[in-house]
């Protein structure tokens, strides 16, 4: 079995600034007018030792310190702004942290006498060593090539016994904004010596010690170290499919066996480095397809990792290559089969349930309704496991295990949950452009153009996200009034998080939200633009498989800029009803005080808006909203508006 202890990463505590440094004026020179010469004869002149039997030209060289391998070795991307992701220290030999100096400084530590065991480049970095190897054949001597004591390197390699690889698509979670969208993982399938539930399953993750906003803030602004770490696969099919009751896909894939090899062997140089970890590029989702794409460099799947990367799209594009997917898996979270089974029986057989968790006996009933009994008390015992570590996990695999003995003892175990091997690919795009036709004051026309360029708002898509969750960044809308020949910015927003969590009969968590940006301060009857913050906290109720209903309250701070500048504030509240993954009522209302220094009742507005949301499909959704406001009790302004959303990945 793996042993986590020996795994990754290094985690250094001081945080490195990713720099880019341009090639020093020497190094420049040299390359110039030195092209045809000898790669040591270059490096004496820049004082750099290398061995003299390696014979070959520095522009040979620089071609293939320029090739795409090299620089997925390096995690280095060329562009406006080029560099490489990786954060630590002792990833690089070379003060430049570019790939020519990089590779030349690399060549000379294979050549290295070896000294301690485990300490030369090649037991540190057997993937770039192959690679340099494998490039400079016939440009040096062999017999010059000396073999390091490696044994760590070797261990882990052997344990690690790389097979195959499969992708690995854990739906979302609302435990932690970071898995508001899922998270992807890379299994690795070892050969038939090893049990299928001892494979190793790589995971690249946040180095977490925040919580609430502070855990927002610094993953947006990508103060987490984000690294590798390695798990044991049934702890983690416990961990999501139970304890915090996800879905979980896989798509094995075509890897050929020099691919395999190059995986495993970058994987153990992870050791030496980290990288800064955010939401929205550097995460999961980015660095699981850089090490798929380490194995299989012939096909891009990068090239949509742009600004935004999330989960969902990432398995997305795997599955887009027809030639690399060889299967499709899905583990249903343990919570959906109980249902599903609970909704199939009698009040007489769910009391039978119950019976066969508290003393797992068997039960007077035909075999095939004892089946579907023991399978709904094997997830409702499952349910109660509570933790992560493998401690937790034995403990409850010794009190589940009576009932899984009496579900195999009736014959073949029920389907509950049909498997949908559809969802992380029919999910709601990240992308969004939306249209929005409709009248103020029932005789004044608009027309509303939205872009949405990341990632997901919680009245959309059902599937792989949670519906009643939202991180959304950059969202712009123009409107443009026929009428009064007029087109301006209607809202920006700059960033808007809610994360609503479900209260569960052993938990109560708060439900919160943020929300700030800009909007037209016509909306409440002034003239210029308003800046806003909202904050807000409530409540979320499940209905089981109906929905859910959430409630929020909590104040908004506002300046507005303009003619009719002015500070001011104002609460609100936020109620929404959420049906069948498709129907999303929403109402909010609020009253406005228009400044700060009389908070009294004739210096204030009330606002009400009300919109319903259709889930159509994949890339289609639609929105009825109205929005008034009043002035006591007079109707001072009013808005209706119909929206058709546009979503691609």
């Amino acid at each position: 079995m793996i042993n986590n202890s020996m795994l990754l990463p290094i985690r250094s505590k001081t945080k490195q600034k990713q720099t880019f440094l341009v090639k020093s004026l020497l190094l420049s020179f040299l390359t110039l007018f030195a092209i045809q010469f000898h790669v040591s004869v270059a490096f004496a002149e820049a004082k750099v030792s290398l061995p003299t039997h390696v014979t070959i030209k520095i522009q040979q060289l620089k071609e293939l310190s320029s090739t795409r391998l090299w620089h997925l070795l390096l995690h280095y991307e060329t562009g406006i702004i080029s560099g490489s992701r990786a954060d630590g220290a002792a990833f690089f030999l070379s003060k430049e942290r570019e790939p020519f100096p990089e590779l030349i400084a690399n060549i000379a530590a294979v050549f290295k006498k070896p000294t301690e065991p485990n300490t030369h480049f090649q037991c540190l970095f057997p993937a770039r060593s192959e690679f340099i190897l494998e490039k400079l054949e016939g440009f040096y001597d062999p017999k010059q090539l000396l073999k390091p004591e490696c044994p760590k390197r070797d261990e882990f390699i052997a344990d690690l016994d790389v097979q195959g690889l499969e992708l690995l698509f854990a739906s979302a979670s609302a435990r932690q904004s970071a898995s508001m969208f899922g998270h992807t993982m890379i299994r690795v399938r070892r050969s038939s010596k090893h049990p299928p539930m001892e494979d190793p399953v790589v995971s690249f993750l946040a180095i977490d010690n925040a919580d609430g906003l502070t855990e927002v803030f610094y993953g947006l602004t990508g103060q987490f170290h984000g690294v590798f770490e390695v798990a044991n696969y049934a702890q983690q099919l416990l961990n999501y499919t139970v304890y915090e009751r996800r879905h979980l896909w896989s798509v094995a894939l075509n890897v050929p066996q020099e691919g395999l090899r190059r995986f495993a062997n970058h994987l153990w140089e992870m050791n030496s480095t980290y990288f800064n970890y955010n939401f929205f590029n550097e995460n999961c989702a980015f660095y699981n397809q850089t090490l798929l794409q380490m194995a299989i460099p012939d096909l891009d799947l990068l090239s949509s990792m742009g600004i935004f990367a999330t989960p969902q799209e990432a398995i997305y594009d795997i599955t887009r290559h027809p030639e690399l997917v060889s299967h499709l898996g899905f583990s249903p979270s343990v919570e959906s089969i109980y249902h599903a089974g609970d909704a199939q029986l009698t009040d007489h057989e769910r009391l039978m349930v119950k019976q066969v968790v508290a003393n797992p006996q068997p039960v007077s009933a035909s075999p095939d309704r004892a089946a579907i009994i023991y399978k709904t008390a094997l997830q409702l015992s499952m349910m109660q496991f509570s933790g992560g570590t493998l401690e937790q996990l034995r403990e409850a695999q010794e009190r589940y295990q009576p009932i899984a003995g009496l579900l195999q003892s009736v014959g073949p175990e029920p389907q509950l949950v049909q498997p949908d091997f559809s969802n992380p690919t029919l999910g709601t795009a990240t992308h969004s452009l939306a249209l929005t036709g409709g009248m103020l004051m029932l005789d004044s026309p608009f027309v509303d153009l939205e872009l949405r360029p990341i990632i997901h708002e919680r009245f959309e898509a059902p599937y792989s996200y949670i519906s009643l969750n939202e991180i959304v960044l950059l969202k712009t809308k123009l409107r443009y009034q026929p009428t009064q020949q007029s087109l301006r910015l209607n809202q920006l927003v700059i960033g808007a998080i809610y994360t609503l969590r479900p209260w569960k009969l052993s938990s109560f968590p708060l439900s919160w939200s943020f929300d700030t940006g800009l909007r037209d301060a016509s909306l409440f009857g002034r003239k210029g633009t308003d800046s806003y913050m909202e904050l807000a906290w409530g409540l979320t109720l499940p209905l089981g498989q109906i929905g859910g209903f959430s409630i929020l309250a909590g104040p908004v701070a506002e300046w507005t800029f303009g003619k009719d500048a002015r500070a001011g504030g104002h609460a609100f509240a936020n109620l929404t009803l959420y049906l069948l993954d498709r129907l999303t009522l929403n109402a909010r209302g609020g009253t406005r005080y228009l400044s700060w220094d009389r908070l009294d009742f004739s210096e204030r507005e009330d606002w009400a808006e009300g919109y319903l949301n259709l889930f159509i499909g994949r890339h289609l959704t639609s929105t009825l909203r109205a929005r008034s406001r009043f002035d006591g009790s007079k109707l001072t302004g009013h808005e209706l508006g119909l929206t058709l959303r546009y979503h691609w990945f």
